[in-house]
């Protein structure tokens, strides 16, 4: 289970992100891993792809702010998905769209399901956040977050509180997503109202969250579901056939098998006549 540390008794912010995805984080491709505790929201979204760092007023380096952004989307995807690749523009827009409004508001965490190195690199390029990077460890990281959150299918976003660690929105959160960006323009005053409306919402344990993730259009039937979960687990497929196979050759041994209890011959045999007695 993923460990949330809420707010202290003051109100302030001690969730560390690096509770939920690990000690760090990359913000793009070009540059270093950035502490969780510390660096990482100061420096995400500040989009240049290049490592010059900021200076402040003095000439000095500028600091990056520790302070969690209230917003923090979790989204799950790959390069080999053909969804993903239809969303992933999406989520970009809205993304950039909240930078440029709204700077400190939303953040979103790549959690990538990206086979390769090579693969993720390619598909990680062309994105403006920040992402799980694909070190030691991180497998795990990347399956407890899948697990906890009850992720089933990708694309999903997750959208989560980062004053409190606390869900908020899974399918919904990326309906949202949707709506506001496939007529072609995304506005700052639709992406203003997103953003207020995943503040209001109700705010859940990650117990809640895999009902919530499976909420919305693009909630998945009881078959897409088996065919999901066998899809992420090929394997059980050849457990499931070996199962079958054991349970066949045990039912001959035993001689539960059809062809054999009648010689082999596969005929069904007819009951025998009963002849009426007289009295």
């Amino acid at each position: 289970m993923v460990e949330i540390n809420p707010v202290d008794e003051n109100g302030n912010d001690i969730f560390s992100i690096g509770s939920l995805v690990g000690p760090s984080l990359l913000t793009d491709v070009k540059s270093k891993a950035f502490s969780t505790d510390n660096e990482v929201f100061g420096t995400a979204g500040t989009a240049s792809k290049n490592t010059n760092k900021k200076k402040n007023k003095s000439g000095k380096d500028a600091q990056p702010s520790s302070k969690n952004p209230n917003l923090i989307g979790l989204y799950f995807s790959a390069s080999w998905c053909p969804p993903c690749k239809t969303f992933t523009p999406l989520l970009t827009e809205f993304y950039n769209t909240a930078k440029k409004t709204c700077p400190d508001e939303f953040e979103i965490i790549f959690v990538s399901s990206d086979r390769t190195q090579e693969e993720f690199d390619g598909y990680y390029e062309k994105m403006p956040w920040l992402a799980i990077p694909p070190v030691e460890g991180s497998a795990k990281i990347k399956a407890t977050l899948s697990s906890t959150l009850g992720v089933t299918a990708i694309p999903a976003l997750a959208i989560i509180d980062g004053k409190t660690g606390e869900f908020i929105a899974g399918g919904i959160a990326r309906d949202d997503v949707m709506r506001v960006t496939e007529s072609g323009e995304c506005t700052p005053d639709q992406v203003k109202v997103i953003l207020a409306k995943w503040k209001s919402m109700e705010r859940k344990s990650m117990l809640e969250a895999p009902r919530e993730m499976d909420a919305g259009s693009g909630a998945q039937s009881f078959l897409g579901k088996v065919l999901g979960f066998f899809a992420k687990n090929p394997m059980m497929i050849f457990g499931l056939i070996y199962v079958y196979r054991f349970v066949q050759r045990k039912m001959i041994e035993y001689g539960y098998d059809d062809d054999s209890s009648d010689g082999g011959s596969g005929d069904v045999v007819p009951p025998p006549k009963i002849e009426d007695n007289e009295f």
